[in-house]
C-alpha cells in the first residue's frame, strides 16, 4: 500500500485555537457555531474549486469531496493512528472519466458517486453521468458498481438517499441545460414516492439533500426569491404533507452560488458548496440553523423573522424595544402578524410579553418628556388603523382616534421643542396614500393648513433635535423635506445622494446630530449602502452593509452610541431575524 502522510493534528497554520472549544471529529476542527465558516481551510478548502459538501463516514474516519477539473475527480483524507492523512485520490476512481458527488448512505456502509465512466455490457449507451456505488472495507474500498436501470432511468447526477432506500437525484430537463429532482426506491423502483409541491418549476433544481428520516430535503435553485444566483431551499415533512421550499436566508444563502448540500452522520453540521468572496470553498455551520427554519419555530432567545415592524430607543430603561412586525409563510401564502415585544440591551434580546392586538407598518416616537413611548396607526385584517396609544406599564393604552389619518408605514416623531407629535402620510388603503399633516398637542389633533409634501408611504422621518425640525426623506423620490412647525420646505441638496429611496431602515443619531438612512430599495433594486443627512448634505458613510434588504428597521441606542438593526425583508418571501450594529464606521453583525 501507498505510504500515507498526515496532517498536523493542531493545524496551526490554519489559525485555529482548538483549545478554546472541544474540537470536532474532522481534522479536530472547532465548531463553527451558529455562523458560515470555511471548512478545512488548506485542507479540504484549498480555493481549487470544491464542488459539493464532503461526504464523512459514520465512523468519521474517512471525509471525502470533489474538485472542478478536467475530469472532476473526488478526493479523500483518512484517519489512521489518530491522525488524518493527506488528501489523495480513493482506489475506486476512473483514470479519465468525471467522478463526483460523493455520498454515504445513512448506515455508513455504502458510497455512491456519479461517473461518466463506461457503463457495463446490458446498460444504456450512456456518455453522461450515471450513479455508480462502493462498499466502504475496513482498510479502503471494494469494486464499485453501477446501479440498476430502472433505479437511474436515464442520466443522473446529484443523490441523496435515506434509511428507506429512497433515492433522490437531479436530471437534465428533456436533455437540456435545466435540471430537475425525481425520486425512486431502490428497493421497488415502481413505488410512487411524495415529493413536494413546487419543488421543480421551470428554473434550475439541483444538488438534493435528503434527511435520512426523509424529515427535510435540501436543494439548490435559481428560481425566483433567491438572493442572486442558485440559493439553497428546504422544504420539511409535516407528517405525510411536504411544506413549500423556503429559501434557508442569509445564514446560508449569498448574492453569489450556493449548492450540494451535505450533512455530518450525527446530523449536527450542515455543510455546502459556495463561490462568495471570490473562491469556490465549502463552508460549514451548525445545523441547528434547519431547525429554525421549521413552520412554527419559536427561539426564546430572538424574535422571529419579519419585516413591518417597528424599533424603538427607550431612554428610560436604556433599552432598543421591538413591536410587531409580519412575515409571509408557506411560500406567501399566508402572512401572520405579531403581537409579541422583544428587548435588547446591547447583549442579548429577552422576551417583554404578547401585548395588544396583531400589528404590523405601525410608527412609534419616544416622548422625551414623559418618556414614554408612543404608537400611531398600522395594518391589521385587512385595513389600515387609525389610533393613538401609549406604552405604559408593559402594555398599550388607547388614548385616541383620527378616522381621516388612518395610516401604515407613515411618519410619526416628537417634536420636544415645540412638545408635540408630528404625523404625516402613510397608506390609508390600497394604492390610497395620504398627503396631510396633524400635529397631537397632548389633548387634541390639529390639521396644518399649509401644504404638505405628496402623499407617500415607506419614507424615512426623523425628528432632528439639534436644528428642532422634523425631516422627511424618500418614499417617493430623493427630495429632503423639513417642518418646523410652519411650513414644509422642500430642499434642493447639491452633490452625490441616496437616490430614489422606499422602505429604507433610518433613524436619527442624536450625538452627531444627523438623520441615518440604510438600505430599502432604489431604482427597483434592493441596496445595502449607509448615507447621512446633516442638514445641509448628504454624506455617503458606507458602501456595504448588512445583506441588502428593505425594512430593515433601526433605531439608534443613546446610551451605548450605536445603531441597531433587525431583520427586515431580503426577497420575497423571505425575511430575516438578523441583528446588527453601527458604530459609526463600520456595520457588525451580532446574532
Amino acid at each position: 500500500m501507498k505510504k500515507l502522510k498526515f496532517i498536523p493534528l493542531l493545524l496551526l497554520a490554519l489559525g485555529y485555537s482548538i483549545t478554546q472549544a472541544k474540537p470536532t471529529p474532522y481534522f479536530n476542527l472547532p465548531s463553527p457555531g451558529n455562523e458560515a465558516q470555511v471548512f478545512a481551510k488548506g485542507i479540504v478548502s484549498a480555493d481549487a474549486l470544491e464542488h459539493s459538501a464532503p461526504a464523512i463516514s459514520k465512523e468519521n474516519d474517512v471525509i471525502l469531496w470533489c474538485l472542478l477539473d478536467s475530469p472532476m475527480y473526488i478526493l479523500e483524507s483518512r484517519k489512521v493512528n489518530g491522525e488524518w492523512t493527506k488528501p489523495s485520490r480513493p482506489s475506486f476512481l476512473s483514470e479519465n472519466s468525471d467522478d463526483v458527488y460523493p455520498r454515504f448512505s445513512p448506515d455508513g456502509k455504502t458510497l455512491y458517486f456519479s461517473s461518466r465512466r463506461p457503463l457495463p455490457e446490458g446498460f444504456p449507451k450512456l456518455e453522461d453521468m450515471w450513479i455508480w456505488q462502493v462498499e466502504k472495507t475496513k482498510d479502503g474500498w471494494g469494486k464499485p458498481t453501477p446501479l440498476d436501470a430502472s433505479i437511474c432511468n436515464g442520466a443522473t447526477y446529484a443523490h441523496s438517499i435515506t434509511s428507506d432506500g429512497h433515492l433522490y437525484y437531479s436530471f437534465r430537463k428533456d436533455n437540456g441545460k435545466i435540471f430537475d429532482i425525481r425520486a425512486v426506491s431502490v428497493t421497488n423502483p415502481s413505488e410512487l414516492i411524495n415529493t413536494p409541491p413546487n419543488l421543480n418549476t421551470e428554473n434550475y433544481e439541483d444538488g438534493p439533500l435528503v434527511a435520512p428520516d426523509e424529515d427535510f430535503i435540501i436543494f439548490e435553485s435559481n428560481r425566483l426569491g433567491g438572493l442572486g444566483s442558485n440559493d439553497l431551499f428546504i422544504c420539511f415533512k409535516q407528517n405525510t404533507t411536504w411544506t413549500e421550499p423556503i429559501n434557508m436566508g442569509t445564514k446560508i444563502n449569498t448574492e453569489d452560488s450556493e449548492r450540494f448540500a451535505g450533512l455530518s452522520p450525527d446530523g449536527k453540521y450542515l455543510f455546502w458548496g459556495s463561490s462568495r468572496n471570490n473562491d469556490n470553498n465549502i463552508y460549514w455551520i451548525e445545523a441547528s440553523v434547519i431547525d429554525e427554519l421549521r413552520p412554527g419555530f419559536v427561539s426564546k432567545n430572538t424574535p422571529a423573522r419579519r419585516a413591518h415592524h417597528e424599533l424603538i430607543y427607550d431612554e428610560k430603561n436604556n433599552k432598543v424595544m421591538l413591536f410587531g412586525g409580519s412575515s409571509p409563510v408557506e411560500g406567501g401564502k399566508t402572512i401572520p402578524f405579531f403581537n409579541d415585544a422583544w428587548a435588547y440591551n446591547g447583549k442579548a434580546w429577552e422576551k417583554v410579553g404578547n401585548i395588544g392586538d396583531e400589528r404590523s407598518g405601525m410608527k412609534m416616537a419616544y416622548h422625551t418628556k414623559e418618556q414614554k413611548i408612543y404608537s400611531f396607526g398600522g395594518f391589521y385584517n385587512n385595513q389600515s388603523l387609525a389610533d393613538l396609544r401609549v406604552f405604559e406599564k408593559g402594555q398599550w393604552r388607547k388614548i385616541n382616534e383620527l378616522p381621516e389619518m388612518k395610516a401604515a408605514e407613515g411618519g410619526f416623531v416628537y417634536d420636544s421643542k415645540r412638545n408635540r407629535f408630528v404625523l404625516f402620510g402613510g397608506s390609508s388603503g390600497r394604492n390610497q396614500v395620504n398627503n396631510s399633516t396633524y400635529e397631537w398637542d397632548g389633548k387634541i389633533w390639529h390639521k396644518f393648513a399649509g401644504k404638505s409634501p405628496e402623499g407617500r408611504q415607506a419614507f424615512a422621518m426623523v425628528y432632528d433635535e439639534k436644528r428642532g425640525k422634523t425631516v422627511l426623506y424618500g418614499g417617493l423620490n430623493d427630495g429632503v423635506w423639513e417642518f418646523d412647525g410652519n411650513s414644509w420646505i422642500n430642499i434642493k441638496t447639491e452633490g452625490e445622494n441616496p437616490g430614489e429611496r422606499i422602505a429604507a431602515g433610518y433613524c436619527y443619531d442624536s450625538k452627531r446630530g444627523m438623520m441615518l438612512i440604510s438600505g430599502g430599495i432604489s431604482n427597483g433594486k434592493r441596496i445595502n449602502d449607509t448615507w447621512a443627512w446633516d442638514g445641509t448634505q448628504w454624506h455617503k458613510l458606507s458602501a456595504t452593509g448588512p445583506v441588502r434588504r428593505l425594512m430593515g428597521y433601526m433605531t439608534y441606542d443613546k446610551k451605548r452610541d450605536k445603531v441597531v438593526l433587525f431583520g427586515g425583508r431580503i426577497s420575497w418571501p423571505i425575511d430575516e431575524n438578523d441583528t446588527w450594529e453601527w458604530d459609526g464606521t463600520i456595520w457588525k453583525k451580532v446574532f
